[in-house]
């Protein structure tokens, strides 16, 4: 799950700039998933949606899930949608499959664990798909 955790889109990018010789790509998916974290982290405040433990006393969690905070949306599935996105982009069929795996691990494990619902999740995603469409390289413009 810890590909939607803050580190994965500025090791992704990191990795993007130098190793795949894409610095422009890679400093998107840095910058992209960065502001998906931040993005996630003032629309809790705003929103105010608990985790399944403040509302449900007998709620399971596992793994460490935090039992009370701010959950909607789900700055995880954000974060991994960012990633994913630049991961798969212009890539194909077999990457684009995988990315969307990936989404759906780290979303069904947010939820396994207790740490969200699994309408924070979708919040998370579409939070995501909103940012990545938004640092996308405009339509004609020069590849790297």
């Amino acid at each position: 799950m810890q590909a939607g955790a803050l580190g994965a889109p500025l090791v992704v990018g990191a990795l993007q700039a130098t190793l795949g010789g894409e610095p422009g790509k890679g400093g998107r998916t840095a910058a992209t998933g960065a502001a998906a974290w931040v993005v996630a982290k003032a629309l809790k405040r705003q929103i105010r949606r608990g985790r399944p433990g403040d509302h449900e006393g007998g709620a399971t969690l596992r793994m460490g899930a935090a039992d009370e905070g701010l959950g909607f949306p789900s700055g995880h599935a954000a974060v991994a949608v960012t990633v994913a996105v630049s991961l798969a982009a212009g890539r194909g069929r077999l990457p684009a499959t995988l990315a969307i795996a990936l989404l759906g691990v780290v979303g069904a494990g947010r939820v396994y664990v207790g740490a969200h619902y699994p309408l924070d999740v979708v919040g998370g995603w579409g939070l995501g798909l909103v940012l990545s469409a938004l640092s996308a390289p405009a339509p004609g413009a020069p590849s790297e």
